[in-house]
């Protein structure tokens, strides 16, 4: 090959790889409102297979695995959901919804996993105080409420930032 034939494939790589990364989120968005809609009507399967999409094409995008774990929790798909909760957690540690729902997850779903709810409850009020009252308010996590880990970090984000305003939920 010469040199001019080399540049040009070096050039067509160089467009295909821009017109990938420009491509490649647009897709993604609109994956992602047909599922969110699909979850908003209640068409799980739907949702599922839109946000199972998601995930494919941008692996670590926590808020489609998030969803995709609500549409999995509808399925009766625990494990699956609990899986995806796990990965966006991971993806993003300091989000504190993703740390809320993991943890409310685990507090309705199952059984012998107190410790692993608390830690992820209580990671979620260290990084937004403002969880506080969604999460003394929310079904399911009563028997997690006098857990010593997670009252110290309740009272702890309730005399440090008592006048914020709640978050909005997970």
């Amino acid at each position: 090959m010469d040199y001019w034939t080399l540049y040009i494939a070096a050039l067509l790589i160089v467009a295909a790889r821009i017109g990938y990364m420009w491509w490649r989120p647009r897709r993604v968005r609109r994956i992602w409102e047909r599922g969110l809609a699909a979850l908003e009507q209640g068409d799980y399967a739907a949702a599922e297979g839109d946000l199972r999409a998601c995930t494919k094409i941008e692996p670590t995008f926590s808020p489609a695995r998030r969803l995709l774990a609500r549409a999995q929790v509808k399925l009766h798909k625990l494990d699956e959901a609990e899986e995806q909760l796990q990965m966006a957690s991971k993806f993003e540690p300091k989000n504190a919804e993703a740390h809320a729902e993991l943890g409310l997850f685990l507090a309705r779903y199952t059984r012998g996993r107190e410790e692993e709810a608390v830690e992820e409850l209580r990671k979620a009020v260290t990084l937004a105080p403002g969880l506080r009252e969604h999460l003394r308010r929310a079904q399911g996590v009563d028997r997690l409420l006098h857990h010593e880990r997670l009252q110290a970090a309740l009272d702890a984000s309730s005399s440090t930032h008592g006048d914020e305003p709640a978050d909005t939920p997970p």
